[in-house]
């Protein structure tokens, strides 16, 4: 009865332990709280208190990890068998649904468990350094390892009704986004009800639902962790809500999994959000004939997703713009479109981190890199064509970006003006070129390594102007970007080379 979860749980233990994937991920983990404790010590004689800055840079530092974990890592649970064309291979093999569920899972959570774990004793160093306490640290980790349980559980529900990797990771960032989301909505409604009136002692169930809604998000939690003197109990209503939503999902997936995988994936490549030809009325049109440039047609539709992507793209832009208009509204400091410039960026580079490393996967994973390779163009040309393709779809994303730009052109004029946009842009952009190189080492998670780098980066650069700072920090702040700007450049060769090697093998 337990010979096939338990023949999943040692497969997975024994990969996670020989994958460099895994290693350099925990060595990041670790290099990042050294370097959060080398700037605390440093900072020890200007600030007071300096075990609570390291104790909330680390559990800050901790809460990023686990998110990128979240849209990549437990993401990939089911879906990744389902594009290998082995789902159906274990089932027949007599392995049960939730056999499958528990053998898949449990050793990734056992994985990020033990990334957790094995940092208790160094967080302890906060105690020593003052201002921090045992049980607030103890509180710290409890909340940590809640959200786990909700990142494993919402994963391995969008790994199981997603049919691949990559739309199982679109549907578990919009999960998270919602997670984050709901804290500032339920806070605004608060705000707005009471200053209409609404919640009044006839509508105290109301009322008190939404405050318990503000408090779920482990975000949130990270400034009460982060408090001088704080002595609350460890299983607050955020650490019961998300064990008790992370085991719902994973029950839901055990109940959905027989509908979800009775037809699983048997192509080799993806098709993005691409509908089949269909003569019906109403139904979306193929892609037609192949255009003048083969490369860029094939991943415009197949990868991108085609004319159908670009109308679906719209609407989770709008959708940022509204969170950051509830933003916006419950920090009552900064403008709208402020907000939504700052975190416009960062949606722009996951997005095109995406689409590019996914147009570089496909052809791997389906083994087709070296016939294209055999064809009577430069692999120069190649690849970049495909990368031409790729960011056809991203026609929406520069259109908003122009007009939130030209709207807000007072605050965009000011921001440029500024040398720290030249750190922010010049990182941006080095997140997708990471992916696409990282996608061709990588089955999974490379957009997370690459998100992960890149801001490990800037953390160290912002580490260094806070040690090191002077009265003028502008050449330090240019000169770390023009290393990100020499960084994305770098890439590029090193992208052609990597994948010449893997055509000669293919």
């Amino acid at each position: 009865m337990f010979a096939g979860p338990m023949a999943l749980l040692l497969r997975s233990l024994r990969i996670d332990s020989r994958s460099m994937q895994s290693h350099l991920t925990r060595f990041g983990l670790i290099a990042g709280i050294y370097v959060s404790l080398i700037v605390t010590v440093a900072q020890a004689g200007i600030f007071s208190a300096p075990g609570l800055r390291f104790f909330t840079s680390s559990i800050t530092l901790n809460a990023v990890f686990l998110t990128l974990l979240g849209f990549s890592f437990f993401s990939t649970t089911i879906s990744e068998e389902k594009e290998e064309d082995t789902l159906g291979l274990m089932l027949m093999a007599g392995i049960s649904p939730l056999g499958i569920l528990t053998g898949k899972l449990v050793g990734r959570l056992i994985q990020a468990m033990f990334l957790i774990l094995l940092q208790y004793p160094f967080t302890l160093l906060a105690v020593t350094l003052g201002g921090v306490t045992s049980t607030q640290i103890n509180a710290a980790f409890v909340g940590l390892g809640a959200y786990l349980i909700f990142l494993a559980g919402t994963g391995v529900l969008c790994s199981t009704l997603a049919p691949s990797n990559r739309l199982a990771g679109k549907w578990m960032v919009f999960v998270l986004f919602a997670y984050c989301l709901i804290p500032f909505v339920c806070r605004g409604l608060l705000k707005f009800g009471v200053f209409l009136g609404i919640f009044s002692s006839g509508s105290f169930r109301t009322n008190s639902v939404l405050a318990r809604l503000t408090s779920i998000s482990v975000f949130d939690r990270l400034s009460a962790f982060g408090a001088t003197g704080f002595g609350e109990s460890p299983w607050s209503f955020q650490v019961l809500s998300n064990l008790l939503a992370g085991v719902i999902c994973a029950g839901l997936a055990w109940v959905l999994f027989g509908v979800a995988t009775r037809t699983p994936s048997t192509e080799h490549t993806t098709r993005g959000s691409l509908s089949t030809p269909s003569a019906k009325r109403g139904q979306q049109r193929g892609p037609g004939r192949v255009w003048e440039n083969p490369f860029v047609w094939k991943d415009f539709y197949f990868v991108a997703g085609g004319w159908n992507s670009i109308k679906k793209r719209i609407l989770p832009y709008l959708g940022l713009f509204l969170f950051c208009a509830l933003l916006s509204a419950s920090w009552g400091g900064p403008e709208v479109l402020e907000v939504f410039q700052f975190f416009l960026m960062p949606a722009v580079a996951w997005d095109l981190a995406m689409v590019l490393s996914q147009s570089i996967h496909d052809e791997i994973r389906g083994q087709t890199l070296g016939a294209l390779y055999m064809l009577p163009q430069s692999s120069t040309w190649i690849v970049y064509s495909k990368f031409g393709g790729a960011l056809l779809a991203m026609i929406p994303i520069a259109a908003i970006v122009v007009t939130a730009n030209y709207v807000g052109i007072d605050t965009t004029y000011d921001f440029l003006n500024d040398a720290a946009a030249l750190f922010l842009i010049s990182h941006f952009v080095l997140v997708p070129h990471l992916a696409c190189l990282y996608s061709t080492w990588f089955r999974w998670g490379a957009v997370s390594l690459a998100i992960g780098t890149t801001l490990g980066m800037m953390a160290i650069w912002v580490s260094v102007f806070i040690t090191f700072r002077s009265g003028d920090n502008d050449g330090i702040v240019a000169t770390a970007g023009l290393v990100a700007l020499i960084a994305c450049s770098a890439c590029h060769p090193l992208l052609l080379k990597r994948l010449d090697q893997i055509a000669a093998r293919s």
